[in-house]
């Protein structure tokens, strides 16, 4: 998730989706781990919002009978072997 907090030179940054809080106590289980300049300031983390939990739950949820072909590994046999086919 942090390529979504800080973006990329070929993706835009949803800094929208995420909060930046003050950690009380213990930090966060869903704390992003960024570092470099997207790192919080030292005493806060990055979680994502109640608004991007939902996104995600609501994409994980939808469900697609279609079998990508894209999504199928691709498998390469040798000459050989199609010759004799």
């Amino acid at each position: 998730m942090g390529l979504l907090y800080a973006g990329t030179e070929r993706h835009p940054a949803y800094p929208f989706l995420f909060e930046n809080r003050r950690i009380e106590g213990e930090p966060s289980l869903r704390a992003l781990k960024l570092s470099g300049v997207s790192a919080p300031p030292s005493g806060f983390e990055v979680v994502p919002s109640e608004r991007a939990q939902s996104l995600v739950a609501y994409l994980l949820n939808l469900s697609s009978g279609y079998d990508f072909p894209e999504a199928k590994p691709l498998v390469r046999t040798p000459a050989n072997q199609e010759a004799k086919k």
